[in-house]
């Protein structure tokens, strides 16, 4: 089938090809023969006619200038907002994943995990059986994880989700730091955590989140 339409294609140019080599030689035998173009007087050159339309034509080409460049500042500021809205939601994503992991690290916990391994497993998707001891990467993650709990408050409109993550980070915080200096009675702040994760609120607090991620 392609070497068919490719012939036709072929066929169909070599015609155009052909047409227009007779209609040149056509045109060179009557030119030799004497033939002209010629006008008859009353079309002669009207230099009102002219001069009104050169006129005309100035205002069409700075009518469609200025539409031109209306149309180009509205598609860069589409541009910009667009890219501004990309930029938003790989932020609010980046805080909803930590919920998202909040939860993951809780349902280790209840596993009975170690919580070294439950956190870097819940928050850095290092898999449990290939971890090693390591408390100072431990430390150091969830410091990182622990700054921006303040980033909710910027970055989504209802502040009924600053105030719940803050409750659920600070008790993962006791737990972690409970853990790096060698306390053992954690079951306490522990049940305080899954109880917060596995309450009602927190799945509508994950709903919100997931409605101000639609940037629509």
């Amino acid at each position: 089938m392609k070497e068919l339409a490719k012939k036709r294609w072929f066929v169909f140019l070599l015609g155009i090809l052909l047409a227009i080599l007779v209609l040149l030689g056509i045109g060179v035998v009557l030119y030799c023969n004497g033939y002209r173009i010629t006008y008859p007087q009353q079309f002669e050159t009207s230099w009102d006619a002219v001069s009104g339309f050169a006129a005309w034509f100035g205002v069409g080409v700075s009518i469609l200038s200025a539409a031109a460049s209306v149309a180009a500042i509205w598609f860069a500021v589409r541009v910009a907002d667009k890219q501004n809205k990309i930029a938003l939601f790989e932020k609010r994503y980046e805080l909803y994943d930590i919920a998202i992991s909040c939860r993951l690290f809780a349902a280790m916990l209840e596993r009975k995990k170690d919580i070294d391994k439950a956190f870097l497993a819940a928050f850095y998707k290092i898999p449990a059986d290939t971890q090693k001891a390591d408390v100072s990467l431990v430390r150091e993650r969830s410091s990182l994880i622990a700054l921006k709990v303040v980033q909710f408050s910027f970055l989504f409109k209802d502040q009924k989700i600053l105030t719940y993550m803050r409750k659920v980070m600070n008790l993962m915080m006791e737990i972690l730091t409970g853990y790096l200096n060698g306390k053992e009675t954690l079951e306490d702040k522990t049940q305080d955590f899954l109880t917060l994760i596995k309450d009602a609120q927190f799945a509508e607090i994950l709903k919100t989140m997931e409605k101000e991620l639609n940037l629509k």
